[in-house]
C-alpha cells in the first residue's frame, strides 16, 4: 500500500506539531473523555490513517482506549488489498480491529441513491452497529478542514439552512471528528514524514462524482479567478453558523431535556405545545440533536423531512397525521408528538391484552399486572382523598355486581362517566380526554356484571361513586409489572 500523490504537499510538516494541534482541538473541543473506548473509522486513505497513529500516540495523555473500524463497500478490485493494510497497521499499534462489507451498488439499484450516500449511509450503519457491540463511547472519523471546506460550498449550492451552512459537526452524537483542524495536504504530510502507507482512492478524481467537481475544479476557479481566501472564508461562514447554532441549543436544549420522555425502549414523547415559542429554525435544531444525540438516525433526514416536522408542530389541527422518516414516524396527538422506530407499517404486533377474573378481596396476578381489591369500610377512608388516579380508584360496595373482569377496552363500550347523568362511548371519552390514538389501541376496562366501572387510568362510573350513604368501599390498585 504505497503512499498516494495525491494533494501532496510540497514540504513535509513536523509530525509532532501535528499531533499537538489535534492534542489542544480535541482537549478543547471535549471530544474525549478519560476511560472511554473510540472507534476510529479507518479506510486507509491518509486521513483515516493519519488519524488512527495520531489518536494511538495521544491515547495515553487522552486516557482512552482505541478500536480500529474498516468498510469494504465492495466498489473497487483493490478493496481487499486495503482491508489487508489497514489491518497490518492496526496489529502494529496493537489495536483490536473490526471490518464489515456491503455490496453498494445493489443497495444503489434497490434504494435509488447515489453511490456516493449509499456507501456513506452503509458505512455509518457499520460504525455504529460496531460501536454498540463493543460499547464504544465515541466513533472519530477522519474528516479534515479541506472536507469542511467542500461540505459548506456544496450545501450553498444546492440551498441550505443555518444548520448545512454549519457544515460538518466536530461532534454528533457519538461521532466526533478530531482532524477538522488540519487540511488534507497536513494528513498527507504526515503520513509521509511518519512512514505510514496508505491508499489513495482514484475515485476521488472521478469528476462523475459531485464532490470532486467542487474540489478539483470549481474551488480552484473560485481561488485562482475571484478570491485567494475562499477556504478560509468557508471555514470562517462554518464556525459562525456553528455559533449561531450554540446560541439556538441554549433554549432547545433544555427544552428537550425537559419535554422528551422515552417509554418503551423505541418509543419516544415529545409535547410539541413547548415548542410554540421556537422560531422554525429552531424547531429544525432542536430535531436534529433529537435524532442525532438521543435516536442516532439523522444522517438520512434532508431539508424536506425538516420542513415537513416544522409544519406538523405548526398545525393545530393535524391530530392523528403523521411524518414518515428514514427509520422514523412522527405521530401528532394532540399536544403531543409520538416518535416511533420504522414506518407506520412496520410497527410490531402488540402483545394481547391482561383478561381476569378479580379475587375480591384478594390479588389477581397477570403476565404484565398485579391487580389488588380490598373492601374497606367506609369508616376507615373517611379522611382520604377519594378521587381516582391512573392506577387505584374506589366504588361503592353495595353498587358493585361481582364478579369483576379485567379486559381491553373494545369497540361499542359505553359507561355513565364520573359526574355526567347519561352513558358514552369509550371512544368519545378518549376524545375528549384528549387520549392519544396510540394509548386507546391499548386501554384496559374493569367491569362488573353490568357495567364498566373504571376505564383504566382515565374516568370511574358515576354509577358506583363513594357516597354519603357508602358503607363499604371497594379499593382497587393496579401494578404494572
Amino acid at each position: 500500500m504505497p503512499p498516494g500523490s495525491f494533494d501532496t504537499p510540497d514540504r513535509l510538516v513536523d509530525a509532532d506539531e501535528v499531533v499537538n494541534a489535534v492534542r489542544q482541538f480535541v482537549v478543547s473541543r471535549s471530544l474525549t473523555r478519560p476511560q472511554s473506548l473510540v472507534l476510529a473509522a479507518v479506510s486507509g486513505g491518509a486521513d483515516s490513517m493519519a488519524l488512527l497513529s495520531i489518536l494511538h500516540r495521544l491515547s495515553g495523555e487522552l486516557g482512552i482506549s482505541l478500536a480500529a473500524g474498516h468498510f469494504n463497500h465492495q466498489l473497487r478490485a483493490s478493496a481487499q488489498n486495503e482491508l489487508e493494510g489497514v489491518r497490518d497497521f492496526a496489529a502494529f499499534l496493537g489495536v483490536p480491529f473490526h471490518s464489515g462489507t456491503d455490496d453498494v451498488r445493489t443497495i444503489v439499484e434497490a434504494t435509488g441513491d447515489t453511490i456516493e450516500e449509499a456507501a456513506r449511509k452503509a458505512r455509518y450503519r457499520f460504525l455504529h452497529r460496531v460501536a454498540g457491540e463493543i460499547h464504544a463511547d465515541g466513533i472519530a472519523t477522519g474528516h479534515t478542514r479541506s472536507d469542511q471546506v467542500e461540505t459548506v460550498l456544496m450545501r450553498i449550492l444546492r440551498g441550505t439552512g443555518i444548520r448545512g451552512l454549519a457544515g460538518i459537526p466536530v461532534k454528533r452524537g457519538k461521532v466526533v471528528r478530531p482532524l477538522l483542524g488540519l487540511t488534507r495536504e497536513e494528513t498527507v504530510s504526515y503520513c509521509r514524514a511518519s512512514g505510514i502507507s496508505y491508499v489513495n482512492d482514484p475515485s476521488n478524481e472521478d469528476l462523475r462524482f459531485h464532490r470532486n467537481r467542487i474540489r478539483l475544479e470549481l474551488l480552484p476557479l473560485l481561488e485562482s479567478t475571484y478570491h485567494p481566501g475562499i477556504r478560509d472564508n468557508l471555514v470562517r461562514l462554518a464556525e459562525n453558523a456553528q455559533t449561531i447554532m450554540e446560541t439556538i441549543r441554549a433554549r432547545t436544549g433544555p427544552l428537550l431535556e425537559k419535554n422528551l420522555i422515552q417509554n418503551p425502549p423505541d418509543r419516544w414523547i415529545l409535547n410539541a405545545s413547548a415548542m410554540d415559542t421556537l422560531d422554525d429554525t429552531a424547531i429544525v435544531v432542536l430535531f436534529g440533536d433529537l435524532f442525532a444525540n438521543v435516536l442516532s438516525c439523522d444522517m438520512d433526514f434532508t431539508r424536506v423531512h425538516y420542513d415537513e416536522l416544522v409544519r406538523l408542530v405548526r398545525d393545530t389541527r393535524a391530530t392523528g397525521k403523521a411524518v414518515s422518516l428514514p427509520g422514523l414516524t412522527v405521530r401528532k396527538e394532540h399536544s403531543r408528538l409520538v416518535i416511533t422506530r420504522g414506518s407506520p407499517q412496520d410497527s410490531e404486533p402488540r402483545p394481547p391484552a391482561p383478561q381476569a377474573e378479580l379475587a375480591l378481596p384478594g390479588e389477581t396476578t397477570t403476565p404484565t399486572l398485579v391487580i389488588t381489591a380490598d373492601v374497606l369500610s367506609r369508616a376507615t377512608v373517611e379522611d382520604a382523598d377519594l378521587r381516582a388516579t391512573e392506577t387505584e380508584a374506589y366504588f361503592d360496595r353495595d353498587v358493585v355486581s361481582p364478579p369483576l373482569t379485567l379486559r381491553a377496552a373494545l369497540p361499542g363500550d359505553r359507561m355513565q362517566p364520573f359526574g355526567m347523568r347519561g352513558g358514552k362511548k369509550l371512544s368519545d371519552i378518549f376524545i375528549d380526554k384528549k387520549i392519544p390514538a396510540s394509548d386507546r389501541s391499548t386501554s384496559l376496562v374493569i367491569c362488573d356484571t353490568h357495567d364498566i366501572l373504571w376505564l383504566v387510568g382515565v374516568t370511574t362510573s358515576e354509577k358506583c361513586r363513594v357516597g354519603a350513604r357508602t358503607r363499604d368501599v371497594v379499593r382497587i390498585r393496579i401494578r404494572r409489572t
